[in-house]
């Protein structure tokens, strides 16, 4: 695991994408407005990050499983706290790559995120992407 220091001088990569298409611009704004807004602070700078992924598609895609699922566990445990709530994106971010929370304190939720990340894994992706859709309160749909 890297310490503060490490992480501090850590560098973000280059942009490797002059810009993000229209379907992919839809997918980060209704991202952003569920998570990305725990992760930074604008929209651009979200965007920002899809355009130095070599595979934008991808990680835009784990954000809406990410964002549906965050979603669906602040419906059940009420979550306001701000944050409590970038604790959960976070936790959910570590989960989709494969990682685990760690300490005996974390294993419920753990478990509970776990849970929903895989179930909604699981799904088609085109009725996630219309579940987040529709918590975004709009009826545009992505290619």
């Amino acid at each position: 695991m890297l310490t503060n220091e490490e992480l501090k001088q850590l560098k973000q990569g280059p942009l490797q994408h002059g810009g993000l298409t229209p379907p992919q611009q839809e997918v980060a704004r209704r991202s952003f407005m569920v998570a990305g807004r725990f992760v930074e602070p604008t929209l651009e700078q979200w965007e920002l990050g899809f355009m130095r992924d070599m595979h934008p598609d991808g990680e835009l895609a784990l954000w809406v499983v990410l964002s549906v699922a965050f979603q669906k566990y602040l419906r059940v445990h009420h979550v306001k706290d701000q944050k409590q709530q970038t604790r959960i994106v976070a936790a959910l971010s570590i989960i989709s790559s494969g990682g685990r929370l760690t300490g005996p304190e974390n294993a419920k939720l753990d478990a509970e995120l776990r849970a929903l990340w895989f179930a909604e894994r699981g799904r088609n992706f085109k009725e996630t992407w219309g579940e987040l859709v529709t918590m975004t309160g709009g009826d545009q749909a992505a290619d």
